[in-house]
């Protein structure tokens, strides 16, 4: 990125520069066009190897979590992200974090602050997407075992959905 920056950082700085629409600074012909075609145009790769690369990020990711300080520059990441992206065993690679994350309550906030430090941090765009997975499985996973425990139905989910995204954010304690 330039400056070293994150791609978070840059997407910020380049947002206040370029304000309007979100991500008006984009080239809208290039970006996102490798995962896009890889997934609507290409045959992909077996079912059984997606699985062997979805397990095996998850081993990656399990070394990582206690590794704070050298996550964005550890070499066995960065190399498994450059030959396997992540568009390709996105599917099976979320059912597994989901597995691992109902199994092992422990690993909840650990992989929650290993997103955020992916998906604020990261350099590399495949870096920001499994920080993105995180999150996204974290966070839901979370708020939906927290409604089950209160007892909350979720036979509406547009519903639901729509008061988790209104919901106003709290202030943190000071």
């Amino acid at each position: 990125m330039e400056n070293n920056q994150s791609i978070f950082e840059t997407i910020c700085r380049l947002r206040e520069e370029e304000p309007g629409l979100p991500y008006r600074f984009q080239d809208e012909r290039t970006a996102g066009q490798k995962d896009v075609l890889y997934v609507l145009a290409s045959e992909g790769i077996p079912f059984w190897r997606k699985e062997d690369l979805a397990k095996e990020c998850c081993g990656i990711l399990k070394d990582l979590v206690n590794k704070e300080d050298t996550i964005l520059t550890d070499p066995v990441l960065r190399h498994f992200l450059e030959h396997y992206p992540i568009c390709s065993y996105f599917i099976e690679l979320r059912e597994r974090v989901r597995i691992t994350l109902e199994a092992e309550t422990s690993s909840r906030e650990r992989l929650f602050h290993l997103g955020i430090r992916l998906a604020r941090s990261g350099t590399d765009p495949e870096q920001v997407k499994l920080g993105i997975i995180l999150l996204g499985i974290t966070v839901l996973l979370v708020w939906l075992i927290t409604r089950i425990q209160q007892g909350t139905r979720l036979s509406q989910p547009p519903r639901l959905a729509r008061n988790l995204i209104s919901r106003p954010r709290r202030e943190a304690p000071s």
